[in-house]
């Protein structure tokens, strides 16, 4: 009896355990991107993240504005969430009005830092704006070694993902600061459930 007892507790603890890799998420300043906007918002205005409240008025539901210091520059913070369900999904810091030569500065900076924390077995790079784009998969301990393309970044195992780009800003009136770095993180579990809500609408 004892035997089959411990045998169904083990059994249970590895479900629990396997279950719990399932649910990593990505976290952005130390800051899991996961529950409610509130509750994401209460999380960062504890890291010292101030809601910018006239961004906010020119935003619609689903993203909410804030400023803070991200990597030693003062940037413009843009949460994602579900308008549905509340939860957030994607969270953008935004270095803008900056010369050219200063984004690209920052841009290789924050390259050389993701590249450490993150490593280059899933990294990528590409063209955004006629600028070198990076971007970086984000595995959790969970990853699988049969992944397959036609999974979701979740189902094989990713917390999610990270995207670094420049952006030209269309505007001539702050030549020659008319340069914005983005720094992207989507969670790859929350960003499904929204992507499946959006698609339930259609």
């Amino acid at each position: 009896m004892k035997k089959i007892f411990f045998v169904w507790l083990l059994a249970l603890v590895s479900i629990l355990g396997y279950a719990q890799n399932l649910t990593e998420h990505m976290s952005f300043m130390g800051i899991p991107i996961n529950g409610t906007i509130t509750q994401f918002q209460t999380k960062l205005q504890g890291k010292g993240c101030a809601l910018d409240r006239i961004t906010n008025s020119q935003l619609g539901v689903g993203c909410r504005a804030f400023t803070e210091k991200f990597v030693d520059n003062k940037v413009n913070i843009f949460v994602y969430y579900d308008e549905k369900t509340k939860i957030v999904y994607r969270v953008k810091a935004v270095l803008s009005g900056t010369s050219e030569e200063i984004a690209v500065q920052q841009y290789e900076k924050i390259k050389g830092l993701l590249l450490t924390k993150y490593g280059s077995t899933f990294s990528n790079y590409g063209t955004q704006s006629d600028k070198e784009a990076f971007g970086v998969l984000v595995a959790s301990k969970s990853l699988r070694e049969d992944r397959d393309s036609s999974y979701s970044l979740a189902s094989n195992g990713f917390k999610g993902a990270v995207d670094l780009y420049i952006v030209k800003d269309d505007s001539y009136l702050r030549y020659p600061y008319w340069f914005n770095l983005h720094i992207d993180y989507m969670d790859a579990i929350n960003s499904e459930k929204h992507q499946n809500q959006s698609l339930e609408d259609i």
